[in-house]
Formats: C-alpha cells, sequence, structure tokens
C-alpha cells in the first residue's frame, strides 16, 4: 500500500546522476537542435541519439539511466526491478530540474538567432492540429517505453546489457526523424524531459528544440 511518505523526495547517487543527465542532455539536444537549423535534421535526430547513449552509458550503473520521467513513471507503474514510488519521485523532480537547468545553460550559451529560427520553435501542425500532435507525441512515447523495457527491463531479452543504450538512443534519433517538424518539437516524447514544456512554457523556459527568446 503506497503511504505518504512514498511520495517524500530523497536524495541519493542514482538522483544526483539523473540530475547532471538530464542537465547536459538538455544541453547537448537542445545544442543539436538549433544546429539543425542550418545543417538539417538529421543534426538534432544524430545529436540527440548520441547524447542519449553516452549519457545512458555514464549512469545506467548508477540510476539505471532513465534521462526521461516518461521512463520513470513506466518503472514506477509496474514495479520494475523492485523500482519504489519514492525513487520514482526523486528521480522526476532531478530530471525537471535538470531540464530546467539545462535550458537556461543552452540558452546562455547560444546566439540570439540560435533560439529564434522558426525550425526550432514550430512544427507545421503545432497551432492547429493539436490532437494530432497529441498523439504523434504518445505513439512516440510509447515505442520509446516498448524499446526501453525490452532491452534493459525484461530479464528475458535477447540484448546483451552492454548494448541496450545504443538501442534507446537510435530510438530517441529514428522518432525525431519521423516526426520532429510536424509537432511543436517540445512536445514530441524525443525530447529530454516530454512534459517539461508545459512548464518551460510558464517561465519562458524553451526547452531543448522549443527554446525562444524571453
Amino acid at each position: 500500500m503506497v503511504e505518504l511518505d512514498d511520495f517524500k523526495p530523497t536524495f541519493t547517487p542514482a538522483v544526483a546522476a539523473e540530475f547532471i543527465g538530464m542537465v547536459l542532455l538538455q544541453f547537448l539536444s537542445a545544442a543539436s537542435a538549433a544546429n539543425a537549423a542550418d545543417n538539417g535534421l538529421a543534426a538534432a535526430a544524430l545529436g540527440t541519439g548520441f547524447a542519449v547513449t553516452m549519457l545512458m552509458y555514464s549512469s545506467v550503473h548508477i540510476s539505471g539511466g532513465h534521462l526521461n520521467p516518461a521512463i520513470t513513471a513506466g518503472y514506477m507503474a509496474v514495479g520494475a526491478n523492485g523500482f519504489s514510488v519514492k525513487e520514482g519521485v526523486s528521480y522526476m523532480l532531478a530530471q525537471f530540474l535538470g531540464a530546467i537547468v539545462g535550458s537556461f545553460v543552452v540558452k546562455s550559451c547560444l546566439p540570439f538567432q540560435a533560439l529564434v529560427h522558426p525550425f526550432v520553435t514550430l512544427g507545421s501542425l503545432s497551432d492547429k492540429h493539436g490532437e494530432q500532435v497529441f498523439l504523434l507525441a504518445f505513439i512516440c512515447t510509447l515505442v520509446l517505453g516498448l524499446v526501453v523495457f525490452a532491452t534493459i527491463v525484461d530479464k528475458q531479452r535477447t540484448v546483451a546489457d552492454n548494448a541496450a543504450p545504443l538501442v534507446v538512443g537510435l530510438a530517441y534519433a529514428i522518432g525525431i526523424f519521423a516526426v520532429r517538424p510536424i509537432p511543436d518539437p517540445g512536445s514530441v516524447y524525443v525530447e529530454p524531459c516530454p512534459v517539461i514544456s508545459a512548464l518551460s512554457q510558464s517561465t519562458k523556459i524553451r526547452s531543448h528544440v522549443c527554446l525562444r527568446d524571453t
């Protein structure tokens, strides 16, 4: 039975790893997306995929390398590998804060022109087709979750443990190639923190590819 104490966040090395990983992932993926404005979609897709792979290899032995609250929510929902609600709440808080800090960092580092380019602020369906954008985000989040659970959580998997971050990074890259120009990029699952866009909207922080000048 879930108790109130289960929702009290704790600070552990695993939580710290998720925070640091999210700061770096937000920075690297957002910078890749900004470069995509001039260098094409591959810069965003491959840059994000490589960043996810690198950071998962660096953190998977500490925190499991979630680096995404949608993945953490999945772990919480099924109690994967003994993952608890308290751990999930702590992970999510670290991920949200890491995404915000990473957004500030990348916004401070990139020139103004890189933050206002149409390619990195608005997709072709963003303003008039909210239902379709939501559906795209939902499907891509589902795909990512299936890949993570099939390659990391499932004890009967045939994929080697050291190959899982490569497969997950590939899932991110393919997702960006598939849907990136269509919805508002900040709402697509391939963002490091898929629900941070709503929070960053209210604080004038644009996470990942939906960075805007305040």
